[in-house]
C-alpha cells in the first residue's frame, strides 16, 4: 500500500486526498488537496466556479496527534469574490472558518473539557490556554442549537454564583445560590428528601428488629 493512502484512511478527512506525506524529526505533514471544483465561501456558504486567485502559501491546521508526533494538515487553497462578503479565501469540509485546527481535533478538545479541568486538556494536548477557550467557542456556536441557548439563557441568568471562602481542602469554594424566592423552595425540597430517607432508615430497622 503506497504512503498516500494509508494516511488517507488513517486521518479520514473528509472532501480531501492526500498529496504528499513529509516527516519531520517532531512532527507528520500532509499535504492534501480538495477534491470539489467549486469553491465555497466561509461565511455564507456562496458556491462559484469563478476563482479570483490562489494563495502563494499552503494553509495549515493541527490535526490529531500521530502518537508522538504533531500531525499537520497542509493545503493550497483558492480565493473566490463573494457578493456579500467580498474576497475571501475558500473554506475547507474538514475545519471550521478560522480556525487552526481540524474539526475533529476540536471536537476532542470539546469532549475532554466535559470530562476534566482546563489545564489538563492544555498539558494533554500542547495548546496554551487562551486556545482552549477560542475552541470551545467555535465548537459551541457551530455545534449547539441557538433555539436552546436562547431557552436556557435565563434559567442561567437566574443563578447567583458567589464565592464562600477556603474550604478543609484549603482550595476556594463556590456556591451556586438561585435568585428570589426559589433558593426557599430548593431548602424545602431538600428538608423533605432528608426526612424520607430519615423515615425508610426507620422503618428498615424496626423490621431488623422485629425478624
Amino acid at each position: 500500500m503506497r504512503v498516500t493512502t494509508a494516511f488517507s484512511r488513517l486521518v479520514r478527512l473528509p472532501g480531501v486526498w492526500v498529496r504528499k506525506v513529509r516527516f519531520e524529526p517532531d512532527r507528520v505533514i500532509v499535504e492534501v488537496a480538495l477534491k470539489r471544483r467549486r469553491l465555497v465561501c466561509p461565511e455564507c456558504g456562496y458556491c462559484t466556479r469563478a476563482r479570483k486567485d490562489t494563495r502563494p502559501e499552503d494553509s495549515v491546521w493541527r490535526h490529531l496527534d500521530l502518537g508522538v508526533w504533531r500531525l499537520e494538515v497542509h493545503c493550497r487553497r483558492r480565493r473566490l469574490w463573494c457578493p456579500e462578503h467580498g474576497a475571501r479565501t475558500e473554506g475547507v469540509p474538514f475545519a471550521r472558518p478560522g480556525a487552526e485546527f481540524t474539526r475533529d481535533f476540536e471536537c476532542l478538545v470539546a469532549w475532554l473539557m466535559t470530562r476534566t479541568d482546563k489545564s489538563t486538556v492544555k498539558r494533554l494536548l500542547r495548546i496554551d490556554w487562551d486556545t482552549v477557550g477560542r475552541i470551545i467557542k467555535r465548537v459551541c456556536d457551530d455545534e449547539l442549537d441557538p433555539d436552546l441557548v436562547d431557552a436556557l439563557t435565563p434559567r442561567i441568568a437566574d443563578l447567583h454564583i458567589k464565592r464562600v471562602g477556603p474550604q478543609p481542602s484549603h482550595r476556594p469554594g463556590w456556591t451556586c445560590e438561585r435568585l428570589g424566592d426559589q433558593s426557599s423552595e430548593v431548602s424545602a425540597a431538600r428538608s423533605s428528601r432528608a426526612s424520607s430517607h430519615t423515615s425508610i432508615t426507620a422503618a428498615g430497622h424496626g423490621q431488623g428488629q422485629l425478624a
